[in-house]
């Protein structure tokens, strides 16, 4: 008498045996990225931690009042495809845009893969993980270099997975221009991601090359699409450098060098280094300034000073013991979600490769491997000072990625696909796949409820015409009815005042751009904004502060404008001296926004 199935089992081997054609992977793929990410359309980038410089990128990239310089953090290839689809759709944030596309493409090809995998556990908790990891990071924070990572991330499951198994779902030409735009969008944290990649594809290799003499021969063909992508970011770096050897784009890479020695890390105290710095007319008052983010002066604050500056890092030499400890401190204080999803990694991936017969030593031997690479890199990060979430996050997952593929080859394709095709497959094959398949739905649907908080249909309509959009801001109401004046914030001034007003991914009008600058930042010196400055006869920002009427200060710390008289004196004015023209309330945490006017007196 044949064995009655029940009905939730029945459901699950035709979902399994559906999901054997390709296609109907692909489909389900798209449309759970579609489902998860269909909300950012609607989102304002309004995560509290900032965006990253997202927002100035886009700006730079907007092609507005006659901007076309590249930028710095990204290749020029990204450069110019934003320019276009700003020339194309004025009305969208183009480099915004290309994000979207991009989350929604590797988001999809990870999901491809997971599926494609299902009857292992292993790759849909890898999937899970880093949608549950990064999804913040692409959508509601809009980070450029978790874009870069997710794209780099899915690019290589995609092509190593294509090395696995002829039978891989995702097309390897997707791959390929994932990889490639992961490198174009942050090439240092592709270069970050390379070395487990790198390692995953050798035990693939290995694997592959011992099942048959037949696999072996087609080994060649599956490695060209990493070939591929491997001479596509070659070709991708040296536009970028020929791009880049231009003298005016020359001049600003050198510019922007050094402006990141000097304000991105800690310096020691001026006293420490007072004889190394006045010599060379660095005063106490222009150190401090540059710490702050002051440094829109290209008379005192040229390249050669920055350097200097830079130079005087407050550098610390702990041992190679100490840096490990504290690095594995930081990473249990500050990772915890991100080492929970590791544990659970791990312990699918054991389960995994137990079920297919693999021996213990060989898979803690490929566990140590890859954990080892990642804590080392992941220790070198921390021993240069700067581990933000978005260089750790992905380090980590990429090394859970690396580890779980490096299991993966043609000959348990071809197990699991007859074991699919058998209605009396073992429970526990059909139990994995119904696990993994429940996991990506699970995820998909958190991922929408996560990002539904922050959509509105009001913000959609704002989003796909960013012209109907107008801010609502006592600052810049002031702005507008004082037509003739141009506006010099402070970091922190800006950051709330003018990037908040606007969501962080509204791209203000030409009057405003044109007329709205910051005190310094990464985009000093650049091409575009020494442009703009130049309508309004102000090539020297801060000294246009006393010599031109016209411009004013915004800040929320009027000892910004204290710091500015006293290195005002020293350098221009006999006698500079301010007024607040105007306090406005109401703003970010109820702060007061202050207008100041800088005068000669006498």
């Amino acid at each position: 008498m044949q064995e009655r199935i029940p009905l939730v089992a029945h459901a699950c081997m035709r979902i399994d045996r559906w999901l054997q054609t390709r296609r109907h992977v692909l489909v389900v793929s798209f449309a759970l990225a579609a489902l998860v990410l269909a909300p950012a359309l609607a989102v304002f980038h309004d995560d509290p931690r900032g965006v990253d410089d997202d927002w100035s990128i886009s700006l730079m990239l907007s092609g507005r009042v006659g901007a076309t310089t590249p930028c710095l953090f990204v290749n020029a290839v990204v450069s110019y495809i934003s320019l276009g689809i700003n020339a194309l759709l004025p009305s969208v944030n183009g480099f915004y845009a290309l994000e979207f596309v991009l989350s929604l493409l590797s988001m999809a090809c990870l999901l491809a893969w997971a599926l494609f995998w299902r009857h292992r556990l292993g790759p849909s908790i890898v999937a899970s993980g880093t949608i549950f990891l990064t999804l913040a990071g692409v959508t509601i924070g809009s980070n450029f270099t978790y874009v870069a990572a997710l794209c780099f991330i899915a690019g290589c499951a995609t092509l190593i997975s294509n090395a696995a198994s002829a039978r891989s779902v995702a097309p390897y030409p997707l791959g390929v221009i994932l990889v490639m735009m992961g490198c174009a969008l942050r090439w240092e944290i592709a270069l970050l991601l390379v070395p487990a990649c790198a390692v995953a594809l050798v035990f693939v290799s290995r694997g592959v090359l011992s099942s048959s003499d037949h696999e072996t021969h087609a080994m060649g063909s599956r490695l060209r699409p990493i070939a591929m992508a491997l001479i596509g970011c070659l070709a991708l770096a040296a536009f970028d450098l020929a791009i880049w050897q231009q003298p005016e784009n020359r001049e600003w890479s050198l510019y922007s060098s050094a402006r990141s020695s000097a304000v991105d890390y800690t310096l020691r105290q001026y006293d420490d280094v007072r004889h190394e710095l006045e010599p060379r007319g660095i005063s106490e008052t222009d150190y401090g300034l540059v710490q702050s983010w002051v440094f829109a002066d290209p008379e005192v604050f040229d390249r050669d000073v920055l350097q200097v500056i830079g130079a005087q890092r407050a550098v610390q030499t702990p041992s190679v013991g100490r840096t490990i400890l504290n690095a594995g401190a930081h990473l249990i204080e500050s990772c915890r979600k991100l080492l929970m999803v590791m544990l659970v990694t791990c312990a699918a991936y054991v389960l995994d490769e137990r079920r297919r017969g693999r021996a213990t030593k060989a898979i803690l031997l490929s566990m140590l491997c890859f954990a080892v690479l990642c804590c080392a890199e992941y220790a070198y990060v921390y021993s240069d000072g700067r581990v933000p979430d978005r260089v750790v996050t992905p380090l980590f997952l990429c090394a859970a990625l690396g580890m779980t593929l490096s299991g993966l080859c043609e000959r348990d394709v071809r197990q699991d696909a007859r074991h699919s095709r058998n209605d009396g497959a073992p429970r526990a094959a059909m139990g994995m796949a119904a696990l993994s398949v429940t996991c990506i739905l699970v995820t998909c649907l958190w991922g929408g409820t996560l990002l539904l908080p922050h959509a509105s249909l009001q913000k959609l309509g704002h989003n796909l015409n960013q012209r109907s959009y107008v801010p609502q801001s006592a600052i810049l109401s002031y702005e507008r009815n004082h037509p003739d004046e141009v506006f010099a914030w402070d970091a922190t001034g800006y950051a709330w005042g003018f990037e908040g007003a606007y969501g962080l991914d509204i791209i203000p009008d030409d009057d405003m751009l044109l007329r709205n600058f910051t005190l310094g930042g990464w985009a000093e010196g650049s091409p575009a904004l020494k442009a703009r400055r130049r309508r309004y006869g102000i090539d020297n920002l801060l000294k246009g502060l006393v010599d031109n009427p016209k411009v004013r200060l915004v800040t929320y710390d009027t000892s910004t404008a204290d710091k500015l008289v006293a290195y005002l004196d020293e350098h221009y004015a006999a006698d500079a001296r301010y007024e607040v023209v105007d306090a406005i309330a109401g703003q970010t945490d109820d702060a007061t926004a202050y207008i100041i006017r800088f005068y000669e007196s006498g």
